[in-house]
């Protein structure tokens, strides 16, 4: 729900460092092993510029292989259109209409939105009563801890420029959209991301089983370039600023 402790959208990320981390203890699990389990996620991805479903000039040889020897959804709809209802609900499995998560209120003249309730058992919570270790890497301003989004989770690393958070979560686009375009605030990207979740995965490879989430950014607005993946399609204008 709605920080108690913040009295404005603004100071949510003033007290917030740079990088979030938080730890708890997992139960031992008894009886016999089980599975580790990896959950990754790629925010605003469009299915149709993937090449598991037909798209042709964007290449993701990756995907593509993974997804041959793997079980593809052809019709998967999203609950909501954007992130903190959607992905409440796929961590609750229940619908925004029943969680609530994402909800708009005002504190003061300042417009803020609804976490995820804690009275809802998210599914890091029931992996970790069966004996997960629950990890998460993820670098969306809207699933900081402040929203919630890491209830259950043993280990939460959440990373997002602190300016530029404070300005996306208080819909003030215009100055978070100049402070990129100019390079006043730089994304790390999900190679940056990548490398931490791997490099914690080498240290921690003794914690099982381990159910571990990791959540990208890149494909959100604002779009940029990448020169060594060239990809003959009309750019929009976004994309040629960036």
């Amino acid at each position: 729900s709605t920080p108690s402790n913040s009295s404005a959208a603004s100071d949510v990320y003033k007290r917030q460092p740079l990088i979030s981390e938080f730890h708890k203890t997992s139960p031992k699990t008894l009886g016999e092993p089980l599975p580790d389990l990896f959950l990754i996620s790629v925010d605003t991805l469009r299915a149709d510029h993937l090449g598991i479903y037909g798209e042709k000039k964007i290449k993701t040889p990756s995907i593509d292989a993974l997804a041959r020897d793997s079980v593809v959804f052809e019709n998967a709809i999203s609950p909501s259109n954007w992130t903190v209802p959607a992905i409440a609900s796929w961590l609750v499995g229940k619908l925004p209409r029943q969680h609530k998560a994402g909800k708009a209120k005002f504190i003061g003249k300042e417009l803020v939105y609804t976490g995820l309730d804690k009275s809802f058992t998210s599914i890091a919570e029931a992996l970790h009563q069966k004996g997960y270790f629950t990890c998460a890497f993820v670098d969306n301003p809207w699933l900081d801890p402040e929203h919630n989004f890491n209830q259950g989770f043993d280990y939460y690393f959440y990373y997002y420029p602190p300016a530029l958070a404070r300005d996306l979560i208080g819909l003030r686009f215009i100055r978070a959209g100049y402070n990129l375009l100019t390079k006043r605030q730089k994304l790390k990207g999900g190679s940056w991301l990548t490398q931490r979740a791997i490099a914690w995965l080498k240290k921690n490879s003794q914690k099982k089983p381990l159910f571990f989430w990791i959540h990208y950014f890149d494909p959100h607005l604002p779009y940029k370039k990448h020169p060594q993946y060239p990809v003959k399609l009309k750019a929009s204008p976004a994309i040629e600023r960036a």
